[in-house]
């Protein structure tokens, strides 16, 4: 389709996510009717993606708070939560949680007396893999919300709460939903079109948050630290940087929560060899805050900013996108 490849072109120049808006796709994009559902009550949601989905599907009717923030979301435990979040989620009516990998299972102890939902384990269609499932190590893998056809149905079964908690709004939160599961497919259609045309297969991360992704996108990802930043031994480094030469791989992709200390050890040792490397940055959507998502940097912009990268370090062909 003519117009699809013109929008999977824009990563040329930098007016890529400008398009986006101008096809209609704005991740903080108000509901119509915002002004008159009024603000009811209060969702607690754990870390960024449950943020990002609680904020797009409640809309207006809820408040919705970001227990994590900005902070690294492996290694959180309750007592960094604050004395005000704990007892704003006393009053919130809602928890939702990831529950995948272990990454918000901390939040059993988050207001046990109010309802708690959790995405994935009422997700059918969300399948939790390890690490080796996915090519990378043993734990449990639960960044789940980097496959966007899963943040699609966890966005159906959090609207289905959603209405089964506030059934009066029922039709507004569908309206959320639509226009959530809209800008998803937008993203989707953006992924498969660009990196249909990708020369390389492997993308060197420093942990790895992305092997949903390249499963989903057909590529394979290698990354320093594992699934949950365990730290990278030597002879993962060695393996690491001897790849990195014979597949002729010139970027290592920090993500946005991670020390880049490894990978400039890395990037200086076979730099040493006479291979030059390039660090880029990456996000797996772990951290945000409330002005951030506003402002920017919510779960779309994100992704689509991620594309961009993925785009230059993949090496996508452009010629392969311009015929009709």
């Amino acid at each position: 389709m003519k117009i699809l490849r013109k929008a999977a072109l824009a990563f040329l120049v930098p007016t890529m996510l400008a398009s986006c808006t101008a096809n209609g796709i704005s991740g903080t994009e108000d509901a119509s009717s915002d002004d008159v559902v009024g603000n009811a009550y209060t969702i607690m949601a754990t870390f960024a993606p449950v943020y990002d989905l609680a904020k797009r599907v409640a809309g207006s009717r809820a408040t919705v708070i970001n227990v994590v923030g900005t902070n690294e979301p492996h290694d959180f435990t309750i007592d960094q939560a604050g004395a005000d979040v704990m007892a704003e989620a006393e009053d919130s009516k809602l928890v939702v949680t990831m529950g995948a990998g272990g990454i918000d299972d901390w939040a059993s102890d988050l207001a046990p007396d109010v309802t708690h939902f959790s995405l994935v384990p009422n997700t059918p269609a969300v399948t939790v893999y390890t690490g080796t499932d996915l090519l990378g190590d043993e734990e449990e893998d639960p960044h789940v919300w980097l496959d966007l056809d899963y943040m699609e149905a966890m966005a159906n079964s959090l609207a289905e709460q959603l209405k089964a908690l506030d059934p009066a709004y029922a039709s507004y939160y569908d309206g959320n939903l639509a226009r959530t599961l809209k800008e998803y497919s937008y993203v989707d259609d953006m992924y498969n079109a660009l990196l249909s045309a990708k020369r390389k297969e492997i993308l060197v991360t420093s942990h790895e948050a992305f092997g949903y992704l390249a499963r989903e996108y057909g590529f394979r990802q290698m990354g320093i630290s594992g699934v949950s930043d365990s730290e990278a031994d030597a002879s993962r480094i060695k393996e690491i940087e001897e790849e990195m030469v014979a597949q002729d791989i010139h970027y290592i992709n920090v993500e946005s929560l991670d020390e880049a200390d490894t990978a400039n050890a890395i990037k200086s040792d076979l730099e040493n060899q006479g291979f030059s490397v390039e660090l880029t940055a990456i996000n797996a959507f772990e951290g945000v805050d409330d002005e951030s998502w506003a402002s920017g940097s919510d779960y779309v912009d994100v992704m689509l900013g991620n594309l961009a990268t993925f785009a230059k370090v993949l090496d996508v062909d452009s010629s392969a996108l311009e015929t009709e």
